[in-house]
C-alpha cells in the first residue's frame, strides 16, 4: 500500500491518520463529505478532497434491502425523513462527525 484514503471528518481517526502518515510513511488523502480541512490538517495529509453531498445521497442504500439469508434491513428511518426533507443526516447518520468546524 503505497497511500491511504479516508472518507472522514470524524476526529476519532486523528491518531490513526497520524501513525499512517508519519510513522508508517504512508501518502495520507483525506476526504471530506463536509468541506471541511480541519482533519486533514492536524494529521499533516498530503492531499485533501471533498466529497460532495450530492454524491454522498446517490450512494445511499434503498429504505430496505434483503440480505443473502432472505432478512429485510432497513435504512434507520432519521436518515429518510432528514434525506426527505433536504438536511442532512443526523449526527448518528452518514455525515456525523465528533468536532465542528
Amino acid at each position: 500500500m503505497d497511500a491511504a484514503l479516508v472518507v472522514t471528518d470524524d476526529f476519532d481517526q486523528e491518531g490513526a491518520l497520524t501513525i499512517v502518515g508519519q510513522e508508517c510513511g504512508l501518502t495520507v488523502i483525506v476526504a471530506s463529505p463536509r468541506c471541511r480541512k480541519d482533519l486533514a490538517r492536524a494529521v499533516g495529509a498530503n492531499f485533501t478532497k471533498t466529497i460532495h453531498e450530492s454524491l454522498l445521497r446517490e450512494c445511499q442504500l434503498p429504505e430496505m434491502v434483503v440480505d443473502d439469508e432472505g432478512r429485510e434491513v432497513f435504512r434507520p428511518s432519521a436518515w429518510s425523513d432528514s434525506l426527505e426533507n433536504g438536511e442532512a443526516a443526523p449526527k448518528d447518520g452518514l455525515l456525523s462527525s465528533s468536532r465542528s468546524s
